[in-house]
């Protein structure tokens, strides 16, 4: 029984891990449109 408890706590902690690595990847998704974006109006000024 306890040896179940220890894989359901890594099994959490990978899916913590994964959640926080998938918001993470949204942010520089983000961030990277931003960058475009940015980039595209910075080529209207030059």
């Amino acid at each position: 029984m306890e040896k179940m408890g220890c894989e359901e706590e890594r099994l959490d902690m990978i899916i913590r891990s994964l959640r926080e690595m998938s918001a993470d990847l949204d942010h520089l998704l983000l961030l990277g449109s931003d960058v475009k974006d940015l980039s595209r109006n910075l080529d209207k000024f030059l």
